[in-house]
């Protein structure tokens, strides 16, 4: 396990749930927009979603990520959000 996937993982368990004791539905959008990112930054990386560690999310991807420009173009939010959400969905995150 890489030292991403042990954060993400301590995070959702031990901070969120048991700290924070957040709602089932804070939970899961914070799920559904992790996922999103990991699931962008593995096809910008090159890796597998499970393969990405805490190095590969740097700066100029996250704002990449955060803007969503990607090579000028501008992402057809709705309509490829709903397609990653259901990629980030079925993909392998090693958790």
């Amino acid at each position: 396990m890489t030292a991403l996937a042990t954060t993400l993982q301590a995070f959702f368990t031990d901070r969120m749930a048991r700290q924070r004791q957040v709602s089932p539905n804070t939970l899961a959008a914070y799920r559904d927009a992790l996922r999103l990112l990991l699931v962008f930054a593995a096809d910008k990386k090159g890796k597998e979603p499970s393969k990405l560690d805490i190095d590969d999310l740097d700066a100029p991807l996250t704002q990449l990520a955060q803007s969503g420009v990607e090579m000028g173009s501008r992402f057809v939010a709705a309509a490829e959000s709903n397609q990653g959400l259901e990629r980030a969905r079925g993909a392998d995150f090693g958790m």
